[in-house]
């Protein structure tokens, strides 16, 4: 597991996460509108920052489940589209992993793509194949005028996923099982395209003072980028509803966290 230290200072009260993840750029489906709003409210957003969590090109090849002559775009197209998109908000991309379309050129080829793109935006040492642990801190921003009040430290763990069946039952089943797994604030899956969020309690154990607290953890699953039809309605799955999850996260003094979708 791959432990990224992320320092996400602000002046605001909080910052804001927004997990991206089963984007398929090159898929004949793929909502390029959708896209664009995010990765432009991603920019314009002082306080708001990028997880990438998987399958951001759809890499359709003949081993693969997708249609090879359905693709708009040839594979290195799509990786250069996919650059091109995320570049402007490199800086703000706390952490990426892949996904199991990228993961096609690695089983067939042993090319890893999301860890050749990781590379190219300057964010490879922020790059795990399987999945990533963040500890995000909050904190005033460095200035003259800044007084360093508590700074908050939450537990953020994202992985691509497989799995998760046509029923939203069968995606918050695979979420839950995540906790069985990691000890998290936050954990975030995809792949199922069902964006959902949802908390549980919790109770957490302090070895250093011997302590037992109830907590709550936010379990997030990541919508995609697409519009209906292609495998997506020949397999009989429903219409993705395109709702981008945002994770709100208290940036001074308590802690605290809200999802919006």
């Amino acid at each position: 597991m791959k432990v990224v230290d992320f320092d996400a200072c602000t002046d605001q009260d909080e910052i804001i996460i927004y997990p991206i993840g089963d984007v398929h750029i090159g898929e004949a489906g793929f909502s390029q509108t959708e896209f664009v709003k995010v990765i432009n409210t991603i920019k314009n957003t002082p306080n708001a920052y990028a997880i990438l969590n998987g399958d951001l090109i759809n890499n359709a090849t003949r081993s693969g489940a997708s249609d090879v002559y359905g693709e708009q775009m040839s594979p290195m197209l799509q990786i250069s589209l996919a650059l091109e998109y995320l570049e402007p908000i490199k800086d703000k991309i706390i952490s990426a992993t892949t996904g199991n379309h990228e993961l096609r050129s690695n089983k067939d080829d042993g090319l890893d793509i999301a860890q050749f793109m990781c590379a190219s935006l300057g964010i490879q040492n922020r790059y795990s194949p399987d999945g990533v642990f963040i500890f995000l801190t909050t904190g005033k921003a460095a200035g003259k005028n800044s007084q360093k009040p508590h700074n908050q430290v939450y537990g953020i763990y994202h992985t691509h996923g497989s799995g998760g069946g046509k029923r939203a039952g069968s995606t918050s089943n695979a979420l839950e099982d995540l906790t069985g797994i990691v000890d998290a604030d936050v954990i975030i899956r995809g792949h199922s395209h069902k964006p959902m969020a949802f908390p549980i309690g919790y109770f957490r154990a302090n070895y250093s003072n011997h302590k037992v607290t109830q907590v709550t953890k936010y379990l997030v699953n990541t919508t995609a980028f697409l519009h209906y039809g292609g495998y997506g309605e020949q397999k009989g799955f429903r219409p993705t509803a395109i709702a981008i999850p945002e994770i709100h996260l208290k940036a001074h003094s308590n802690k605290k966290i809200r999802v919006i979708i």
